[in-house]
């Protein structure tokens, strides 16, 4: 995402700023889930998995949240492969 602030495209476009703190909350919670699921003193596997899936998860919904931000006068549309 942070590399979308710095994109210059060729059409106008702006970032609602209210959805782009919404992506930057959900990747301090997810990381912060993450980090309280690895703060014991023993840690087990299936605690680094969890943590792993809290990571994913905050990752992901970081990214589309962020995309989701973009605002145009022009359509916009992601390709997926």
């Amino acid at each position: 995402f942070i590399s979308m602030l710095a994109f210059q495209a060729p059409i106008a476009f702006h970032y609602d700023l209210l959805t782009t703190f919404t992506s930057l909350l959900i990747a301090l919670v997810a990381s912060l889930f993450a980090m309280k699921t690895l703060s014991h003193t023993k840690v087990r596997l299936h605690q680094y998995l969890l943590a792993a899936v809290w990571i994913g998860i905050g990752i992901a919904l970081m990214h589309y949240v962020g995309m989701s931000a973009m605002r145009s006068q022009a359509q916009m549309y992601f390709a997926s492969w």
